[in-house]
């Protein structure tokens, strides 16, 4: 059944974020918006 959604759909993958460092290293990831929000302001130094 799962297959065939995915046939059908078109589904290729599911969204991810990533949030990297400056060093380029993911300093996090499959954030939701909120927790993006907060993990955004505390990375770039924000209150």
């Amino acid at each position: 059944m799962r297959l065939r959604l995915i046939g059908t759909y078109g589904v290729r993958g599911t969204p991810t974020v990533f949030l990297l460092d400056p060093t380029g290293n993911i300093a996090a990831r499959d954030l939701k918006p909120a927790s993006l929000r907060a993990a955004l302001d505390k990375a770039l130094g924000s209150k």
